[in-house]
């Protein structure tokens, strides 16, 4: 892929939505239109190993720092996305994670603050056992089989915690068609 940018080059700022972010965009003004994905483990993570995994993907992925906003110049990406919610929720049977998911499908992502993303934690009290983790990213940004790849590399960074944060460098790719860049 390109060479990495600085986290801070103006090419993170101002960037215009490409043609099918923009009419992800437009859809999303009218009615909820995220990616919604479930995954299901057999023993979750705890929760902090999950925020820091969480805060880490969202680092790496210079899309999940931007919010759109909209001028007389059309929608454009820009910086300065809070964290990436996630919200703990005890789990009390095998079905808790369906509510959760219907919840994400049914509720818009308010594109003007960022981020493109949120995130649940449908976990066992015991915080031993089956687990979920529930994402519901923009369509802006990402689409269910590109988010595949994502939350491969988030269940990575469950996995390994400890590896130190490797200041990825990176800037928003130029406007395209296809949601994601090769290389993502």
């Amino acid at each position: 892929g390109p060479p990495p940018v600085s986290a801070h080059s103006p090419a993170l700022d101002g960037r215009p939505l490409g043609s099918f972010e923009d009419a992800a965009a437009l859809t999303h003004d009218a009615w909820p239109f995220v990616a919604v994905c479930v995954v299901r483990l057999e023993q979750g993570p705890d929760d902090e190993t999950l925020r820091h995994a969480l805060d880490r993907r969202q680092r790496e992925t210079p899309l999940l720092g931007v919010r759109v906003t909209k001028d007389g110049g059309g929608r454009r990406f820009c910086r300065g996305a809070p964290r990436v919610p996630l919200e703990v929720r005890t789990r009390r049977g095998e079905d808790d994670w369906q509510s959760t998911a219907e919840e994400a499908l049914n509720h818009k992502l308010d594109s003007a603050t960022g981020p493109l993303l949120r995130a649940w934690y449908v976990r066992p009290a015991a915080r031993q056992g089956p687990a979920e983790i529930v994402l519901a990213f923009h369509h802006t940004i990402i689409d269910a089989a590109s988010g595949q790849a994502w939350i491969g590399e988030l269940l990575r960074a469950c996995a390994e915690p400890r590896l130190p944060d490797v200041g990825v460098d990176t800037a928003l790719p130029p406007p395209t068609d296809a949601l994601l860049p090769s290389g993502f």
